[in-house]
């Protein structure tokens, strides 16, 4: 993203990397919990729990959108 729109309202024109993660869960168990990382700099912005397969480049690692 060219830019990010800050809590003030204002926008801050750095340049910010959002990446996507497609992870394979095992449809024999049953989802309890989700650990993130202990990382300030790592912000997540959503999750999502489907059996629905998402197949495009943005869920990549190595892909920034």
């Amino acid at each position: 993203m060219p830019y990010r729109i800050t809590s003030s309202g204002t926008r801050d024109n750095r340049t910010f990397w959002i990446y996507g993660y497609s992870l394979p869960i095992n449809s024999a168990k049953t989802v309890q919990s989700l650990t993130l990382p202990k990382n300030r700099n790592v912000v997540v912005l959503a999750v999502d729990v489907s059996n629905v397969a998402i197949n495009h480049p943005a869920a990549s690692p190595a892909a920034p959108v």
